[in-house]
C-alpha cells in the first residue's frame, strides 16, 4: 500500500502532502503510538481531521495511506470500528519484517 510518513502540521499540510503523493484525499492515517486501535483516523474531508487534529498534530510521523475498498479480497480476520485487529490473522503478525516504526510496533 502507498504510503507516506511525514509529520502533520495542519489539515492543508495533509492535503499538500497527498497531492504531492498522489494518494488523494480519502485517507486513513495512523499513529506509531497509543493504544492500539486507537490511533488510526479515517480522514475525508476537513471535518474529519478537525474531529482528531488533537491526535494527530504534534504526535510525530502519521502514517498516511490512501483508502482502499478491499470487498473483494478473502479476509480471515476483521478490525474493530477503531481499527484492532481481531482474530486469527493475529497469529500471521509474528512473520511480518516490516521496517517502519508500525510495523515494528505490530510484531512486538
Amino acid at each position: 500500500m502507498p504510503n507516506v510518513l511525514p509529520e502533520v502540521k495542519s489539515y492543508e499540510d495533509l492535503r499538500k502532502t497527498c497531492e504531492k503523493a498522489g494518494i488523494g484525499h480519502d485517507l486513513v492515517l495512523q499513529s506509531a503510538y497509543g493504544d492500539s486501535g486507537h490511533t488510526t483516523f479515517f480522514i475525508k474531508s476537513e471535518a474529519d481531521f478537525r474531529r482528531h487534529e488533537h491526535e494527530i498534530i504534534g504526535e510525530g510521523e502519521i502514517k498516511i495511506m490512501k483508502r482502499i475498498d478491499c470487498r473483494g479480497s478473502a479476509i480471515e480476520a476483521c478490525a474493530t470500528k477503531e481499527g484492532t485487529i481481531v482474530g486469527p490473522l493475529m497469529t500471521e503478525l509474528g512473520r511480518l519484517q516490516g521496517t517502519d516504526a508500525l510495523s515494528r510496533r505490530l510484531v512486538r
